[in-house]
């Protein structure tokens, strides 16, 4: 029977019981980390020292854990019960009042380890091998941190803290403000470079400018010279025509009861025959804006009616036109008022004179440049001379 007794505790498991806690809220920390699954590695306590409690001091206790091993809530109050312990016995070895940090090492956080406070422990109990000089000692040692000579270098001390607080926090300011200054200075001096490379891109040109203005000049003054000479050639010309091809006593103009066309030696004072003066007219204010209108542009007036000089007193064609001398000489005779207004019939097409306008002159002329607006006098013209002829065969009288 006491075999089978023996047999049957072997079989039972060791019984622990349960455990006072120390510090439930400790209790209740530490679990969370292997409840939530963030099982650590390590676990370690600091003294800790200094005006805020920041500066760790030796390390009094630590535990390493098995990867992957979870712990139930029995064995992590035991295990902040330990940490408890571990303290409580530091700060008694001290004497005095002492504070504690418990930091947690995990593979989420080697870098930064999850720490947490504990403290501020008191003393619980003095040792029993302490004679009593050591505890008067001790008291004696209390009664110095009272004294106002204790007191005093306490206040010494904290303004000295306040002091090089006081010089950290100006050197930190005045870094500040120097590193602003120096920004500053790099702005302003890259925008002054900016602007020097504008200023001598600007100068560049205006030095170009200024080197170019004489060849400009007299590139200006050359064609406003060239343009000023061939004006006073076609002023010349035009003045010339009329009394060199107009209407002097032809066969197609001696039966039209009309005064024969002057002509001026050149260089006489008076005139060999007086040139006839007719009035204004229509046809005259046509004639006078279709050759104004092509006068304007140099180049058709060339394509039209050829290029002139004079030469020794005489009309020289240099260059022949679309239009014929004789047909040019018309023209500028009836603009000035020298022919008839009827003088207009002979240059129309269909005319038996030789100096009507033919219809592949009229094609020429329109190839040549002659827009709708140019030839719009032409147009009128032929309207209003088709027109008056109409008029005067409706007015002559019938023959009985």
């Amino acid at each position: 029977m006491a075999k089978d007794k023996d047999e049957d505790e072997k079989k039972r498991p060791p019984r622990t019981g349960s455990v006072a806690p120390e510090d439930d809220e400790l209790t209740l920390w530490l679990n969370q980390l292997w409840a939530e699954g963030e099982l650590p590695e390590r676990l370690e306590v600091w003294q800790m020292f200094g005006r805020n409690k920041a500066v760790r001091g030796e390390m009094i206790h630590h535990k390493d854990f098995t990867f992957g091993k979870k712990l139930d809530i029995e064995e992590v109050n035991r295990l902040a019960n330990n940490i408890m312990a571990a303290c409580q016995h530091d700060c008694d070895s001290q004497r005095r009042e002492a504070w504690y940090q418990l930091a947690i090492i995990d593979p989420n956080r080697r870098s930064s380890p999850l720490t947490r406070r504990i403290g501020p422990l008191m003393p619980r109990r003095q040792y029993a091998l302490g004679k009593q000089s050591e505890l008067a000692a001790i008291d004696d040692e209390d009664d110095e941190d009272s004294s106002p000579a204790t007191l005093q270098l306490k206040y010494i001390r904290e303004g000295m803290e306040q002091v090089r607080w006081d010089k950290q926090r100006n050197d930190s300011v005045l870094g500040q403000v120097l590193m602003l200054l120096v920004n500053q200075l790099t702005e302003t001096r890259g925008h002054n470079d900016r602007l020097m490379q504008m200023q001598t891109t600007s100068f560049m040109q205006l030095q170009d400018s200024l080197d170019r203005a004489e060849d400009r000049k007299t590139a200006r003054e050359r064609e406003n010279f060239r343009q000023t000479l061939m004006r006073d050639g076609l002023r010349t010309a035009r003045n010339l025509l009329p009394a060199l091809f107009g209407n002097r006593g032809d066969d197609s103009d001696s039966g039209n009861g009309k005064p024969p066309l002057a002509t001026e030696t050149e260089g006489s004072s008076t005139p060999a025959t007086k040139k006839p003066r007719f009035g204004n007219s229509q046809e005259r204010t046509l004639v006078d804006n279709f050759l104004s209108d092509v006068e304007e542009n140099e180049e058709l007036n060339v394509k039209l009616f050829g290029d002139y000089e004079v030469r020794d007193g005489k009309l020289v064609c240099v260059k022949p036109g679309i239009f014929t001398v004789k047909q040019y000489g018309l023209f500028i005779a009836i603009r000035e008022g020298h022919a008839s207004p009827d003088d207009v019939d002979l240059l129309l097409p269909g005319s038996p004179d030789p100096r009507a306008i033919t219809q592949a002159q009229i094609e020429q002329a329109m190839s040549a440049g002659v827009t709708d607006g140019i030839g719009s006098a032409i147009m009128e013209l032929i309207g209003l001379r088709t027109q008056k002829k109409t008029e005067r065969k409706q007015s002559a009288p019938k023959a009985e």
